[in-house]
């Protein structure tokens, strides 16, 4: 839960009111009848998601001139491969990559359009057997009776070459109003395969529509005769489920779509292996959760949702979200979000790709491959006027520890903190990258930066040249807004510093500190920063254990007269401390 204190601000005086009670006066002064509210709110700890521009690839393929290609799905195989399923046209295709996604093989049909009716909404799943399953959704788009909704699977031996034992598992109606949508599987310990889809075929006389599933015990031969109705809010539409068994190999989890109030937003449905959904869950259900930490307004559109797990415990959770956005679906884009181990809780929202304003990011999938990398997926038009499957590699930013030492600040990144991969790093925008790190002392803190930049820009003004940002909240305030005591130290690529405190929830330029050390050297791709910050300009060294806010922003200018934009840490408010990273002292 958020805790919540207030910082009150007149333009005359400050006054911290903790949740102890104690109030201290920050900076008295004139009064006067303005004043404004500062929150400071339960500080985000954990894990960010950077994204990596370099690694942007497009997975499908129009060569056959198809006009739609969408809800891509994609997991590693025992060979470490990659194999992706999407829709195209009406077909179910299949791609493979041998390097990680860096390159993709030509597409093969393995569910091929039938007259009235087109193959949708592919998922995929390797078994314990090494064969791959792969489930989809015959769509009529001629209504007749002949034609039905329809839940379908198949399945390949080799890897992918060939594919067979195609089997029909569930018919809905024949009408748009009484089908059954995008079916997604998961394989439990014990070996039976747990098949969930979105229902309505059974609500001939309602909107309604419930999460169903069927299960194999004979690695996808044979099937369950009839759905067991797992989840359903009795007058609402549950769909899109994402099944996934958690790493503790006890509970069962999966998001859906949850249109229970104004607009759809992202639940999660659960039951443990024990129980195995022998109730189904209901709206007032304690196995439905809200998925995420911060609610959003009921009136955005939050729809689609895909769960799950990195190899580390995090779960984490993609939506097709309007915030910030036009509120409707066909301008919605990819967002990211975090949870714990339980998949509850779910922060530290990310955007995996630009998607321009009049063009969409929709139908999204996750997938986690070797060394925890993630891979995001959406169907997207933002490349060319068709809809296309485009990837993107993101990497896990640990909570971040700085070692105790002495640096010398002389832009040569020699000494032992320095030598490591460094933990942070800021490029989802362009090609321009940067990578951070942090070392301490007793009288300072160190920073240090290593950035990527094909074509390094200074201008005559400051302030809108190529540089990285270094936000610090020594003392741990994690406000909403800024506040005095919390920092931003701008520095240039030509080595220029500007120092920036918070202020009335604004930053406001500062001079006159002493003891602040800078270096910025360009190299033969881009420039590399060291800077060592006395501590007592930021309010004293803490202690071990206690939390520094910290978040890094990469200033790109490409040869205007003002930057082209400022890129923070992935799931970072620049004006928030408290959803900055978690930096500890060791």
């Amino acid at each position: 839960m958020k805790i919540k204190r207030i910082i009150s601000i007149f333009l005359g005086s400050i006054t911290l009111v903790a949740g102890c009670g104690k109030s201290v006066v920050i900076n008295p002064g004139k009064q006067n009848n303005t004043e404004e509210t500062i929150q400071s709110e339960t500080p985000v700890n954990g894990i960010r998601i950077a994204w990596d521009y370099t690694t942007l690839r497009k997975v499908s393929s129009s060569a056959s001139g198809e006009k739609y290609c969408g809800y891509a799905r994609m997991i590693q195989l025992h060979d470490q491969s990659l194999m992706c399923v999407y829709e195209a046209d009406g077909n179910i295709k299949v791609v493979k990559s041998k390097d990680l996604g860096n390159s993709w093989s030509q597409p093969l049909t393995i569910a091929a359009r039938q007259e009235g009716i087109n193959m949708a909404v592919p998922d995929i799943l390797e078994l314990k057997d090494q064969s791959i399953l792969v489930c989809y959704n015959p769509r009529p788009y001629l209504t007749d009776p002949s034609r039905r909704f329809a839940i379908r699977t198949i399945k390949s031996y080799d890897g992918g070459i060939s594919w067979k034992d195609e089997r029909l598992l569930y018919e809905a109606g024949y009408q748009f109003e009484n089908g059954c949508w995008e079916p997604a599987a998961v394989q439990l310990p014990n070996g039976e395969i747990q098949l969930f889809f979105a229902n309505e075929g059974i609500y001939p006389y309602s909107d309604e529509q419930n999460i169903s599933m069927l299960s194999s015990a004979d690695n996808g031969m044979s099937w369950s005769k009839s759905p067991k109705i797992v989840s359903f809010r009795a007058g609402k539409r549950d769909g899109m489920p994402s099944p996934l068994l958690l790493k503790n190999g006890k509970d069962i989890v999966f998001s859906i779509e949850d249109n229970g109030f104004t607009n759809f937003k992202p639940y999660l449905i659960r039951s443990t292996l024990q129980n195995n959904w022998q109730e189904t869950v209901s709206a007032q259900s304690t196995n439905r959760n809200y998925a995420l930490f911060e609610k959003i307004d009921d009136e955005i559109y939050a729809g689609a949702p895909y769960l799950r797990q990195l190899q580390s415990g995090e779960t984490i959770l993609s939506y097709q979200g309007t915030e910030d956005r036009t509120n409707k679906m066909d301008f919605s884009e990819m967002k990211v979000v975090i949870g714990d181990e339980n998949a509850l809780n779910f922060s530290r929202k990310s955007v995996p790709f630009v998607i321009p304003a009049d063009k969409s990011g929709l139908w999204n999938s996750l997938s986690v491959i070797q060394d925890n990398t993630v891979v995001a997926l959406t169907s997207t038009n933002a490349f060319s006027n068709n809809s296309e499957v485009w990837m993107i590699k993101g990497m896990a930013i640990p909570e971040l520890e700085a070692y105790k030492s002495q640096i010398k600040v002389d832009g040569m990144l020699n000494e032992d903190p320095w030598k490591g991969l460094f933990p942070v790093f800021v490029g989802q925008k362009s090609r321009t990258q940067a990578r951070g790190n942090m070392a301490f002392d007793e009288n300072y803190l160190y920073l240090s930066a290593d950035v990527r930049d094909e074509n390094v820009y200074v201008t005559s003004s400051a302030d809108q040249n190529d540089g990285i940002v270094y936000s610090i909240d020594a003392l741990n305030k994690a406000t909403d807004k800024p506040a005095e005591g919390i920092f931003q130290f701008f520095l240039t690529a030509d080595n220029k510093l500007i120092v920036r405190e918070g202020s009335k929830a604004e930053w406001v330029e500062k001079s006159g500190f002493s003891g602040i050390q800078t270096q910025s050297l360009k190299t033969g791709n881009g420039y590399v920063q060291e800077l060592a910050i006395p501590w007592k300009i930021l309010g004293g060294k803490p202690g071990p254990g206690s939390r520094i806010g910290f978040n890094l922003s990469l200033q790109e200018n490409t040869g205007k007269s003002r930057a082209e934009y400022i890129e923070p840490v992935s799931g970072n408010l620049p004006d928030a401390s408290y959803t900055w990273c978690s930096l500890f002292l060791k």
